[in-house]
């Protein structure tokens, strides 16, 4: 539902955890884009992921920013409900090689926290990596060993992990914002039937933004049907089906994921081809989607265009992007967009469109204790959640 705020998130840690002293010999593989702007409100442009492979095959990391947006009342960042997402697409080239003096991302120092303890090095140097150090015992779990660590488990009144410890009370949940006092307002404020309030049709506060369009509706973990929805972007399927996929109170080709105002008009994004005006056999929608996104034309005027686009590089139907974008291309064993990632370890393919990839990262996932991928983290200690603000909202504590 959200862009991907700029924060870095690792997309997977293999389970088996390898001893990988600190050292500086292994190059990396590097991806990055640059893009900017704000479209009233709702983010119009930004960088594509960056993405690093490091030389160890127990962790790698993609970091990605994208467009910042403001909304009156509510957080900034990401798109909410009712901002197009559209930027430069991540090119990679490999610097370096292995080496033989150890993974060059290692950071030395104590291995007591979550990064540390989930990137495939003996970052204390004490003979034991990740997991298999007692000091990473706090951020490693048992395969199928519950947890209690995320908002809503944070605040259901259920000792979770059966520790003796409710809520509030375990050293697990002392960082989410259920357990500091940081109250949500606008739409979802404390007080109010959250779930109901978010799901009546209404801009209840008055800031343009409507259910989970509107921030404080996606952040907040008692907007339980405000979570895990699929965006109504970059898809031409998505954007003709007369349902509002992503509800924010717009449907197809009123939401600003398959339209934008360029002036005083309103255009179809780059490789959406169902909101010209004219009736599109679905049939079509791969070959009018390329030519869109190969006549070298910006043809939604956001500053990005043909591949550069998000419209076309994140579009199922758009084939002449070398993009990794759909069930097929996600799943066939190859690296199409030369990024050093294929198929589910591909940022692009860690997204709730994407079918075949199954992995730590939705609401559901990182909020039912379980160690959904089986590498040792469970919920909101597993990387793939951070970017879960509902699931995972970090508030440190001072106290």
């Amino acid at each position: 539902m959200k862009s991907l705020k700029p924060v870095t998130a690792v997309l997977f840690v293999v389970a088996s955890f390898s001893l990988v002293a600190c050292g500086d010999d292994t190059g990396a593989a590097t991806a990055s884009g640059t893009g900017g702007g704000g479209d009233g409100g709702s983010g119009d442009g930004g960088a594509a992921s960056t993405g690093t492979l490091s030389g160890t095959p127990s962790s790698s990391s993609v970091s990605g920013s994208q467009q910042s947006s403001s909304q009156s009342g509510s957080s900034t960042s990401s798109v909410g409900g009712g901002g197009p997402a559209s930027g430069a697409t991540s090119t990679g080239s490999d610097v370096g090689g292995s080496g033989a003096g150890g993974n060059g991302n290692c950071e030395p120092g104590p291995e007591d926290n979550a990064a540390a303890c989930s990137d495939g090095c003996d970052n204390d140097e004490n003979g034991f990596a990740d997991c298999t150090d007692f000091a990473c015992g706090d951020f490693c779990s048992e395969p199928g060993a519950p947890d209690e660590n995320s908002n809503p488990t944070c605040s259901d009144g259920v000792d979770n992990d059966d520790d003796g410890l409710v809520d509030c009370d375990d050293d697990g949940c002392a960082e989410r914002r259920a357990c500091n006092d940081d109250p949500f307002d606008g739409e979802s404020a404390e007080g109010s039937d959250v779930n109901a309030t978010c799901t009546n049709g209404e801009d209840d506060d008055d800031n343009g933004f409507t259910d989970c369009g509107d921030f404080s509706c996606q952040d907040n973990w008692e907007a339980v049907d405000c979570q895990d929805l699929i965006e109504e972007r970059n898809s031409n399927a998505l954007c003709a089906n007369g349902d509002d996929d992503d509800d924010d109170g717009r449907v197809d080709c009123a939401d600003s994921g398959c339209t934008r105002l360029d002036g005083q008009n309103v255009v179809a994004r780059e490789g959406i081809v169902v909101c010209d005006g004219d009736n599109v056999d679905p049939d079509d929608y791969t070959m009018l989607a390329n030519m869109a996104c190969s006549d070298n034309v910006d043809n939604d005027n956001n500053g990005f265009f043909d591949c550069d686009d998000f419209g076309c590089s994140q579009n199922p139907d758009v084939t002449v992007c070398n993009a990794e974008n759909n069930d097929d291309l996600c799943s066939d064993s190859i690296d199409q967009d030369g990024n050093g990632f294929t198929d589910c370890d591909d940022f692009s393919c860690q997204v709730p469109s994407i079918t075949v990839c199954t992995g730590e990262n939705t609401f559901a996932a990182c909020t039912n204790g379980i160690d959904d991928d089986s590498n040792g983290f469970v919920d909101c200690n597993d990387f793939g959640c951070q970017n879960n603000d509902a699931a995972c909202d970090y508030q440190p504590n001072d106290g």
